[in-house]
């Protein structure tokens, strides 16, 4: 009898494996359906998936002059029958004073305040528990914002309305503007810890991203990409995030060229020196930076920008003043130290690095029989082909032209170490050191580079490139400053020739130094000037500054200022009228932003504990409406409650898209999806009727396929059972 049972046991196992097979089989064979595609969520009350919020945005940008006013509608759709929390993270330009956030609901607008960060934060997280809609606006960098939706009902839109002004500065002959679409990937480095893959639960929000995967069992599923600015969407399952853009140019002067580096687009003429511009597509994905370049017809190129914008008791200027005209810029007589320094992470693998190779040539092909050059690439380690500067030779120059070509893209982005060997040695008195960084700036620390560069620059100057579709404009700007060098983008290869020829200008020629301004105004005023000191100026590039005068409002601004410095060793000097400024809204809004990013070294997290900068910050933030990293704007609705109390609320990312032309397998590594690019949901999950239910899907679309391969197995399991039974009667009770 012994036997008995355990035959039994074998056939009821025999049962459940064969109607496991075949329910496993069906579910391979019914594909999940298109509208699953997105990212989905496991909530932490129903073992149930929900989806994230869809987004889709429409920039306006009003343009004159210099004085960009933008527009940013960001529009969230809950597709899920739950309730939702959606939080986006995206660029805004590194300069940016972002002074609007209004919240609409249906008819209903709600405006947004600006708050001390804590308070805004308790506010919207009140907001958010008690079910009421809200929006709150933060800025986790410079260049880095997110958007936090709370209370987004079943089938609802909301859409958040977000203002700032900027500028649209006039350098190397033409007008430009960058409207960043996407937050690239960020690597943070190691810190002597080696770059291994941990589970995402150990995972910390400042590790560095590069094959931070979990080691998993071949059928789970994986987890979505992701660095310290949240998930990051695989580009297999197409992009998304749509955005429409229109930018209204008003130059002040006739226009002979409009060009956008990154997108086609369709101009309507308005006038000589008015234009609008659209997109010619409709709306595209948010992947690349929209980069816009408009050229003045011949003799027409401005010298002097100069507007002008009263708010309460005080004058606000914005100077925009060129220096002489190249034709008229000496020519360095120094012989130049040139290093070259090529990041190959893998965020530059595909076209980055390949522009980064031509690059370097193009700066080698420059190079003059006085002159001496280095080459340093790094990635994870950093190397250099010759351990000190070299003459320019030609078997010299041909050797670093072979060990370019070799470069290929891949590893972390630990750029500390390079620079710090880029700068390790200064030339002699008779030799200008110049080093030329090649790079996306997808690094965290920031703040801590810019220090090295301070720390260590002396007599050096550094010049930085900034590549591909999305680089951290940020970075590459404050780290120029910081090496009282210049800095230039190359968003496509064909720009490589103009955008270089632009930099060896600048590389050539000395810089305009010790700029001075001084003011002659008629009556006593009061003048805050931002920045106080004006850094080093190349070739091309304008001697830009805001200022405020606390004076009556009603008391017109007369006088004059003067700005001098010195010219390839010669004195230089220009004058400007006051009474020549031109109105336009935003110029309050830039000084504040000026003084914001003065106060604190223009650095997100330099000395943020220093109180008496804290309290600088936020009086000049509260006072002006600005998002810092110590305000935040908070808009609530009051007027009702729209979450029922037995509802609950689920917090869901929203994807970022992957920068056109970056390599998700070399960012995150070659295991961060499944072979199909995809990050999967359980086959049977998706085929549950209450998940479909609850992410919105069509609840008849029933799986009926596998149901029945289910039934089936299930009846001849218990046929089989039947049979053991009645062979085995003594095993009936």
């Amino acid at each position: 009898m012994s036997r008995i049972p355990a035959f039994l046991r074998l056939c009821l196992a025999a049962a459940l494996a064969g109607a496991a097979l075949p329910a496993a089989a069906a579910g391979l064979a019914v594909p999940p359906s298109p509208e699953t595609a997105g990212l989905f969520f496991r909530s932490d009350i129903a073992d149930k998936l929900f989806a994230a919020p869809v987004l889709a945005s429409d920039v306006v940008i009003d343009v004159t002059g210099d004085v960009a006013r933008v527009t940013v509608t960001q529009r969230f759709r809950n597709p899920s029958q739950v309730w939702l929390e959606g939080i986006y993270v995206y660029p805004l330009p590194e300069r940016a004073a972002v002074d609007r956030l209004s919240m609409r609901i249906g008819e209903r607008v709600i405006e947004g305040r600006i708050l001390e960060r804590e308070a805004a934060q308790r506010a919207y997280q009140a907001a958010l528990t008690a079910g009421r809609r809200a929006s709150l606006l933060s800025s986790a960098r410079p260049n880095v914002f997110s958007t936090h939706i709370a209370n987004i009902g079943p089938g609802e839109e909301i859409t958040v309305v977000i203002g700032y002004q900027d500028q649209a500065p006039f350098r190397d002959g033409e007008w430009s503007y960058r409207f960043p679409l996407v937050v690239a990937p960020r690597y943070t480095p190691a810190a002597g810890r080696p770059l291994v893959a941990v589970p995402p639960a150990e995972r910390s929000r400042t590790r560095p991203f590069l094959r931070e995967i979990a080691h998993r069992p071949e059928t789970a599923a994986p987890p979505p990409a992701r660095d310290l600015f949240g998930p990051v969407r695989d580009p297999g399952r197409g992009a998304g995030n749509p955005v429409s853009l229109a930018v209204r140019l008003d130059a002040g002067v006739p226009i002979a060229d409009i060009a956008a580096a990154n997108h086609a687009i369709d101009i309507a003429g308005d006038g000589e020196t008015a234009a609008l511009v659209t997109l010619a597509s409709g709306p595209v994905p948010a992947d690349r930076d929209f980069v816009l370049r408009w050229k003045p017809v011949a003799d027409a190129a401005p010298r002097i920008g100069l507007f002008r914008e009263r708010r309460d008791a005080a004058t606000h200027l914005l100077v925009s003043l060129l220096p002489p005209a190249a034709a008229q810029w000496p020519v360095a007589a120094m012989p130049r130290d040139l290093v070259l320094v090529i990041d190959k992470s893998g965020s530059m693998h595909g076209a980055s690095i390949a522009g980064a190779r031509e690059a370097a040539r193009q700066a080698l092909a420059r190079l003059k029989p006085q002159d001496r050059f280095n080459l340093i690439v790094f990635d994870n380690a950093t190397k250099r082909l010759f351990p000190a500067v070299v003459p320019a030779t030609r078997r010299n120059v041909n050797r670093a032209n072979a060990a370019l070509e070799a470069l290929d893209a891949d590893g972390g982005t630990e750029m500390a170490a390079a620079l710090a060997a880029a700068l390790a040695r200064q030339a002699p008195a008779d030799r200008l050191r110049q080093v030329v960084f090649l790079t996306d700036g997808a690094v965290s620390n920031e703040a801590s580079l810019r220090t090295l560069i301070e720390t260590r620059l002396g007599t050096t100057r550094l010049f930085t490139v900034g590549l591909g579709s999305a680089p951290n404009a940020h970075f590459m700007r404050a780290a120029a400053e910081a090496g009282r060098g210049a800095f230039v983008f190359i968003d496509r290869p064909e720009d490589i020739a103009a955008a270089m020829a632009a930099l060896h200008d600048k590389l050539e020629r000395p810089a305009l130094t010790d700029i001075r301004v001084a003011w002659d105004i008629a009556g006593r005023a009061a003048v805050s000037m931002y920045p106080a000191t004006i850094p080093d100026l190349y070739i091309g590039d304008p001697v830009t500054f805001a200022a405020r005068f606390d004076r009556a409002a009603d008391m017109p601004l007369h006088g004059a200022l003067t700005v001098t410095g010195r010219l390839g060793g010669e004195p230089w000097r220009a004058s400007l009228r006051l009474d020549d400024a031109r109105d336009a809204d935003g110029v309050a809004a830039i000084w504040a932003r000026a003084r914001v990013a003065s106060l604190r070294g223009d650095w997100p997290t330099r000395q943020p504990d220093h109180a008496a900068m804290r309290r600088a910050v936020l009086d000049t933030a509260l006072d002006y409406g600005l998002v810092t990293e110590f305000t935040n704007l908070v808009a609530i609705d009051d007027s009702e409650i729209a979450r029922p109390g037995d509802e609950t609320v689920e917090t869901a990312e929203i994807e970022r898209n992957l920068p056109e032309g970056m390599d998700l397998g070399e960012i995150f590594g070659a295991d961060a999806f499944g072979p199909d690019g995809m990050a999967p949901v359980p086959d049977t999950l998706l085929q549950d009727a209450a998940f479909r239910q609850a992410i919105g899907l069509p609840s008849t679309a029933t799986p009926a396929a596998q149901l029945l391969a289910t039934g089936t197995v299930l009846l001849l399991g218990g046929l089989l059972i039947l049979v053991c039974t009645r062979r085995f009667p003594a095993l009936l009770p």
